[in-house]
Order: C-alpha cells, then structure tokens, then sequence
C-alpha cells in the first residue's frame, strides 16, 4: 500500500515539474514574439536615412498653381503664331496696283492685294484665262504674240523671259481692274438699269438679260445664284444675276476671247482662227470706252502692269 502511494506522489511529482518547464518555455517564446512585433511597429515611421542621389521633395502647390491654365485658344491672339500664308507662285504678283487705281475713292484690292498676291476676283479671273473657269478655254489666244497692237500696251510682250505665261496671265488682272475702275470704281455689286443694252450688273456691266447673252457662250450662262444689285447711290436695285462675281467674271472673260477671236466682227458670231487675234482695243470691243483705241483712262492703268516695260 506505501509503495504504490510512494509510485503516485512520484507520477505527480514529474507531472508538476514538466508542467511548470513548458509554461515557462512558452512564455519566453511568446514575449519574444511580442517584443519583435512591437519594435517593427515602432519602426514603421521611424526616420531612415536618405538614400544618396534622390532628389528634394516637391514643394506642396499653393492655391495659384492650382489655378487652371489657360488654353492656346484663350492666348491673345499677338502671342500665337499663325501658320506661313504659301501662295502659288501663279497668284503672286509681287506687287499692287498702281495709285492710279485708287482715284475717284476706288478699293480694287480684290483684284490684286496691296501685299501684291491676287484677292478673290483676281483668282477669279486667272482661271478663266487658264482656261480652268467656265468660260470657252481660249489659252493660247490670250496668250498669243499676234494680238494686233498689243506692243502699244505691253512693249515686253513678246519677250518670253519677261512675259512668261504667268505673267501674261496676270496683265488679264490688270486690264480687267482698270475695266471695272472706269466701268465702276471697283464696286462688285453696282449696277444700272439706263445702261445701252438695258439692264448692266456688276463692276463690269455686264448684261443681265439672258436674251442678250445666251449666245456669248458658255462662260455668260450664270449658274450661280442672284445676289442684291445696287445704284451708284448704294440703293437696292433686287436680285440680279450679273451683280454676282461668280456670274459676272466668266463671262467677262468670255466676250473679251470673243472679241480678241473675231466672233464680234461681222463673222456671223463665229471665230476666225485662221485671222490674227483682234487688238484689246477698237469697234469690235464690248466696253464702248474700249473703242477709243489704245488711249483712254482704261489702257492708261493696263500699262501700269511692271513687266510690260512701259517707262
């Protein structure tokens, strides 16, 4: 009985003794752990030193640099560069009309630009004589050595170093400014109703009855629309066909191949290539103040045009 007593208290002994060493092993384990975790978590914001070659931090943005910028449309306009103006060479003349253009208060700047490049009607009128626009293509007329007389307003005509084609091209310009300067002092829209053949619209005056003009040719149809005609005063005169450019200069351009063809001298209304072309000036013209010859206010500014050579 002592014995198996003595075996119990033994048993017990042990069971204490391994007791008190795990609790003790676990318990330094666990404020290791403890101590690890709260010297990383102190050392999350703790300062480090800086890593060499990084740059300063940016400054934090005030309220201006959180302004918006503005855009390029809002720039003013001095401060934007705008894109290089290229002309084709056939639209550069290099130079504007005479003063003489500018009398009696004319503005012909649409013909030829003070910066000397071709405005609107001026282009207008290029294309009808390179034979691009609606009238009859009539190139090589317009542009012929044969013009009766046309050394006594361009003495450099028939020198091709001087009068290229681009050059004779745009002496059309020129004749037809000077036209619409004595005709109308330049004004695009003006008209009358008094004129020889009735109705005359545009700068031109050109004629606004169809009747008058069916068998010009095709470049006097008028495709494009009526715009608003008016007197020498600026007063309405209603909605004309001939006091538009787009109708007005093709069939300008039209009667003068015309006339410089022969179909207005006596030929049945027909072209006589085999002949000369006719002069810019005489009986056969359709601008009664180009029947004086080559003299008159009209000729006076064509020889104006610097290439032709007149001194």
């Amino acid at each position: 009985m002592q014995q198996r007593r003595f075996i119990f208290v033994k048993f017990l002994y042990r069971t204490v003794i391994s007791c008190a060493l795990l609790s003790t092993l676990l318990g330094s384990r666990l404020a290791e752990s403890t101590e690890a975790g709260t010297a990383e978590a102190e050392c999350i914001d703790c300062p480090t030193a800086a890593p060499e070659n990084v740059p300063p931090p940016l400054p934090r943005p005030t309220p201006a640099d959180m302004r918006p910028r503005p855009r390029p449309e809002n720039l003013p306009r001095t401060t934007r560069p705008g894109p290089l103006r290229r002309v084709p060479r056939l639209y550069n003349v290099g130079f504007p009309l005479d003063p003489l253009f500018r009398s009696r208060g004319a503005d012909c700047t649409h013909y030829v630009r003070n910066d000397g490049t071709l405005g609107r009607t001026g282009v207008r009128i290029v294309s009808e004589i390179m034979g691009t626009g609606r009238s009859t293509k009539r190139t090589d007329l317009f542009f012929s050595n044969e013009i009766k007389d046309i050394e006594l307003i361009c003495p450099n005509w028939k020198n091709p170093n001087i009068m290229t084609r681009r050059r004779k091209a745009q002496f059309y310009v020129w004749h037809m400014a000077a036209i619409a300067w004595a005709e109308g002092t330049c004004k695009v829209n003006i008209s009358r109703r008094d004129a020889t053949n009735g109705r005359a619209g545009g700068e031109l005056q050109m004629e606004e009855s169809f009747n008058l003009r069916k068998n010009r040719g095709p470049g006097c149809n008028a495709t494009d629309a009526r715009v608003t005609a008016v007197n020498s005063a600026g007063r309405s005169l209603g909605e004309w066909y001939m006091a538009n450019p787009a109708n007005y200069i093709p069939c300008a351009i039209e009667i003068l191949g015309g006339s410089l063809c022969g179909k207005y001298s006596g030929n049945g209304g027909q072209c006589t290539p085999s002949q000369a072309p006719r002069a810019l000036t005489g009986g056969h013209q359709y601008w009664q103040k180009l029947r004086r010859g080559p003299s008159g206010d009209i000729i006076k500014r064509t020889k104006t045009f610097k290439p032709c050579g007149n001194s």
